[in-house]
């Protein structure tokens, strides 16, 4: 409904665009757009927002430290009644988090001055067009040797059976 609003009556290059056309080209029925214009606010849409308004008020009293669950809890004692996953979205929706307390988590992160091995099999993977095989797929096989390479071919579709060079297909 957003783009519909934003693009209608909008001169571009002398041209007026309406509802309908661009319903038209969205692939979606014009009554659909003036039902959503003229329809009410949702029970859900107009509590969440009374449930926004509570939210900021405790998070900020609680030196915007507070995060889902004890806002949530909060709220309960002060006789609000909702919802932890409820508070947790709308905290979303609002854009504000409680204060992470702890250490941050480490991951592995690979040195750059490492050497890294060299490519053993001499692979190319420049393909000459999008959407296109490259030369062959490669199969790796453990044996009781070792590792072995075996090449393995491109499934090809071959052009049909034009039968035996020089004779005739009326005469067979």
């Amino acid at each position: 409904m957003a783009f519909v609003d934003e693009h209608q009556d909008r001169r571009t290059d002398g041209l007026r665009w309406g509802v309908e056309p661009i319903c038209r080209v969205l692939q979606f029925a014009p009554s659909t757009y003036y039902d959503a214009k003229t329809r009410p606010a949702s029970r859900r849409s107009v509590t969440d927002a009374e449930l926004k308004v509570e939210i900021v008020r405790v998070f900020r009293a609680n030196l915007d430290c507070y995060g889902a669950d004890k806002i949530w809890r909060q709220l309960h004692r002060e006789g609000v009644a909702c919802g932890r996953d409820r508070v947790a979205r709308l905290m979303r929706e609002l854009g504000i988090a409680g204060v992470v307390r702890g250490k941050k988590k480490r991951t592995t992160v690979p040195a750059d001055q490492a050497q890294r091995p060299g490519d053993l099999v001499n692979r190319d993977f420049s393909a000459p067009a999008p959407n296109r095989l490259v030369g062959r797929r490669h199969h790796l096989r453990v044996d009781v040797v070792g590792i072995r390479l075996r090449g393995l071919r491109d499934r090809r579709v071959r052009p049909r059976d034009r039968g035996l060079a020089g004779v005739d297909d009326a005469a067979g």
